[in-house]
């Protein structure tokens, strides 16, 4: 069933300008659960930023009806129609050869897909984009050499490395609580009662263990700061805000056919750890971009080499999220797939799953995780 509470009137700025969510009649302080999946740049009370379409839309190679993925095909339609799942994509070397949407939940292929923390991998190719055009100089530099705002901060102490792989040694959250550092983290940002920045302040204590306290670099912990301190470095290096950027480097090049929304904070920052929105298709081609750089085909060799790096175990995890490995915001070594699959989670059950080997791939959005996706990726990827 739809939510109501995004099916509430919009109020419409100007096409790159700010939408404000119209007064809910529901609980404005309580953060959307997975059921978000889809629209939730409608969500009241809350402001988001437009990103175009743009100038040059990538064509997608479409293979929907031939014999060749009729047995696939069948098992990702049963998919589909589970309770939890509003949308699902599979990929072979680059063809599209299912998409499908929860009809009878009132999912659309017009929907937008809201990432959760499968944003904190966009994130990730933003810092590569701003580092293979000469922004940021080297991964070992301090992120406060780029965000002066970040100074007195373990997210400012640490290297842009350390934040990529989740390792500031900041005061950190946890999977379960979507890694927010308290639980009103997330809802005081979503909601416009705080901003990011503020946050950084707030939370700048380190982590402490039996040895210590934790140095950047040295510990894996899951956490939305320091995703969020990504942004401020790239704005910082690139001399722009972090939706211009995003805009240019990642909409333009994925070659995005439909608006997409970040959702932002008081301060108009982007909630860059979760809050992207995209339509299925324009999930797929960002997936697709994955795929072409790893594979050369984009000519850009500095950015080829910054996914090979951060698509591999670089920081054991301890079994997060039931994965065992993570690079730049990215998780590998999953017990789901092949082992050289790596993937974007989001909470909620929102997944992206790309195997360079099998060269297949899943797009995957859901209200509640169904486990019956990753058996058809499991499957499928394996040739079975």
């Amino acid at each position: 069933m739809r939510l109501s509470f995004i099916l509430i009137f919009l109020i419409a700025c100007s096409p790159v300008a700010f939408q404000q969510g119209a007064q809910s009649q529901q609980n404005p302080q309580r953060l959307p659960n997975a059921k978000g999946s889809y629209d939730l740049w409608r969500a009241p009370n809350t402001r988001v930023v437009e990103m175009r379409p743009a100038a040059r839309t990538r064509e997608l190679r479409k293979d929907l009806s031939s014999d060749t993925y009729a047995e696939v095909r069948r098992f990702a339609q049963t998919t589909v129609e589970l309770p939890g799942t509003t949308a699902l994509a599979l990929v072979d070397k680059g063809v599209l050869v299912f998409e499908g949407f929860g009809l009878g939940k009132g999912v659309t292929p017009q929907a937008r897909f809201a990432s959760y923390s499968m944003a904190k991998s966009i994130t990730a190719l933003a810092v590569g984009e701003a580092l293979c055009t000469n922004k940021i100089k080297d991964l070992a530099d301090k992120a406060e050499d780029y965000a002066p705002q970040l100074k007195g901060t373990p997210y400012g102490e640490s290297a842009v490395r350390d934040l990529l792989m989740m390792a500031s040694g900041a005061k950190s959250g946890t999977i379960e609580s979507q890694g927010h550092p308290s639980s009103s983290a997330g809802r005081d940002i979503f909601f416009g009662s705080k901003s990011i920045a503020e946050h950084f302040s707030q939370f700048k204590d380190r982590d402490r263990t039996f040895g210590g306290v934790v140095r950047s670099g040295t510990r894996f912990a899951y956490k939305n700061l320091d995703t969020t301190a990504l942004a401020f470095v790239v704005q910082g290096a690139a001399g722009m805000p972090f939706q211009q950027w995003t805009q240019q480097m990642i909409v333009e090049k994925s070659g995005f056919a439909d608006s997409s929304y970040w959702h932002i904070d008081k301060d108009d920052q982007p909630i860059n750890y979760a809050f992207f929105n995209a339509s299925l298709e324009d999930w797929v081609r960002l997936t697709l971009r994955f795929r072409e750089i790893l594979r050369g085909e984009t000519d850009e060799p500095c950015l080829k080499a910054f996914l090979e790096s951060g698509t591999r175990n670089l920081l054991p995890t301890f079994h997060s999220a039931g994965c065992s490995g993570y690079g730049y915001q990215i998780w590998t070594d999953c017990p789901f797939g092949l082992r050289s699959t790596f993937w974007m989670l989001g909470h909620g059950g929102q997944r992206i799953g790309i195997d360079p080997v099998s060269d297949k791939m899943l797009i995957a959005f859901a209200w509640s995780p169904e486990d019956q996706v990753l058996t058809l990726f499991n499957n499928w990827s394996r040739g079975k």
